[in-house]
């Protein structure tokens, strides 16, 4: 048996030695060097012989830490990356995503097909038959601005015009909320959505810790204020308001009265505690957690008026209005700036 034979036993091993045999190599070199650094990098699996006229690009989002609207402005940028190349993409959210049931929902294991249909019509099993799966990098999310030509958002809270009408275009193209949750969803919003709506959306609880990169939090003050003054103009005569955060519900209810709706079935955070880290023996409690911010966004989204801070849900509302080929008599963007500070996130954000 010759030496390569034997570290070929040795996948360690043998790689080492193949790399020592093309360092002098400079095409080899930059190859594996800009591997891990280059966004055009793209790793193509051979499955099976099924839809060889396709490839698809499987994306997989989600962590402990990925609040629902921040798994879907990943996977619209990772949608833009695969759209640019003509391959259609499959989406999947992790199981550990904090929306995750140890159960089937609506017939799905895959937390994203619990709300929305699959992109690819294809199953899970299909996808592992066919001929062509690129496989989704976080490389190519971050990348996929400089392959589009357009202009990086300053920071995750902060996509730009540009960027959102491309967001809006993915998001209706890909984006469709599946039956059982579509009938839902109407149902639910029959009784909020009128027109003369303004939409406010409070983000408080845990982003009053200040985590570093996340934004300032915003006083409620100023969204109250805000909306007194449009009201105060006779063009509106609603408040919607959506927020995780329940020790701001009793004050707008105080200041707004029978003006003011939202929905009562939510499960809502206090002090500085998420939603999230509420205990909830209710039925599928982590698919409603993900459902219910589904829907404040989507009944934001059927308002006249849009009042938020930099957050997820603002951004997200944005794009879905923008999905819908409407947009609101104005936006109100309530900006304090982003923290910079020691404190690092470890809890999930919504």
């Amino acid at each position: 048996m010759s030496i390569k034979d034997i570290l070929k036993k040795s996948e360690k091993l043998y790689y080492i030695m193949y790399c020592l045999s093309k360092i002098n190599s400079a095409q080899f070199r930059n190859r594996v060097l800009t591997i891990r650094t280059n966004p055009y990098c793209i790793l193509f699996e051979h499955y099976g012989n099924e839809n060889i006229d396709k490839v698809f690009y499987d994306i997989l989002v989600g962590d402990e830490t990925k609040g629902f609207c921040s798994a879907v402005r990943d996977t619209l940028y990772f949608m833009l990356y695969a759209d640019a190349l003509g391959f259609v993409p499959y989406v999947r959210f992790t199981d550990n995503i904090p929306y995750h049931e140890d159960h089937t929902v609506n017939g799905a294991n895959n937390v994203f097909e619990y709300y929305f249909k699959q992109p690819a019509r294809i199953s899970y099993e299909e996808l592992m038959q066919s001929c062509k799966v690129a496989k989704a990098e976080n490389l190519h999310r971050d990348g996929v601005f400089p392959l589009l030509g357009i202009q990086k958002p300053i920071s995750y809270y902060s996509d730009n015009s540009e960027v959102i009408d491309m967001c809006a275009e993915m998001y209706r193209k890909y984006f469709v909320l599946n039956d059982l949750v579509q009938e839902q969803l109407n149902k639910d919003m029959e009784s909020i959505v009128k027109p003369g709506l303004i939409g406010v959306h409070y983000r408080g609880t845990d982003f009053k810790v200040g985590y570093n990169g996340h934004p300032v939090a915003v006083q409620y003050e100023r969204h109250i204020q805000e909306t007194e003054k449009l009201l105060n103009t006779g063009n509106y005569s609603g408040v919607f308001l959506a927020t995780e955060d329940g020790d701001v519900v009793d004050i707008f209810k105080e200041k707004f009265g029978n003006i003011l709706y939202m929905y009562n079935d939510v499960i809502r955070g206090t002090g500085e505690t998420n939603a999230y880290n509420m205990k909830s023996q209710r039925i599928n409690h982590h698919y409603l957690l993900g459902y219910e911010v589904m829907r404040d966004y989507y009944t934001l989204a059927a308002c006249d008026v849009f009042i938020t801070s930099m957050s997820g849900v603002g951004i997200t509302t944005q794009i879905v209005k923008k999905s819908q080929k409407s947009w609101f008599d104005t936006v109100i963007m309530l900006d304090a700036g982003i923290n910079k500070n020691n404190k690092i996130l470890q809890k999930n954000t919504y």
